[in-house]
């Protein structure tokens, strides 16, 4: 499977992936595998439900290099053309004029981890909660 391939409906279950992604290599076409538990080493990739300025809700994906200390390194938006990665260049000339409702935004992991020797599911994070709330909303609209 690949990051093109992850479904929303998965995404709002809270399913977390492992993205073997090599250096230049593209994200959206790079092989995934779901994931129940990450290593030092691991990109993990997590489902996210993303909150525009304008307060829009969308599924997201959150990639996250445990090797950098758990540091996100790009943040997917699920639109009607696929997923798109909101840190690129190219995002934000598409958005152009409308980026002030994009602009900011806040993302909730829906089974947030946190890095270290040994990775591990993060139980203190609000995220969950906050998740779920949100998936419920964007659920009933």
């Amino acid at each position: 499977m690949r990051l093109t391939d992850i479904r929303v409906k998965d995404v709002l279950e809270g399913k977390n992936w492992v993205i073997d992604l090599e250096a230049g290599q593209e994200p959206l076409n790079t092989p995934v595998m779901e994931a129940l538990e990450f290593r030092p080493q691991d990109l993990g990739l997590f489902s996210a439900v993303v909150k525009f300025g304008d307060g829009s809700l969308h599924a997201g994906l959150i990639l996250k290099s445990f090797a950098r200390g758990g540091d996100e390194t790009d943040l997917y938006v699920h639109t009607k053309f696929g997923w798109l990665n909101v840190q690129t260049g190219g995002f934000m000339r598409a958005v152009g004029k409308y980026s002030h409702e994009v602009f900011p935004f806040e993302y909730y992991v829906g089974s947030p981890w946190k890095a270290g020797d040994r990775p591990s599911a993060d139980l203190n994070s609000p995220h969950r909660k906050i998740f779920s709330d949100l998936v419920g909303q964007l659920a009933a609209t």
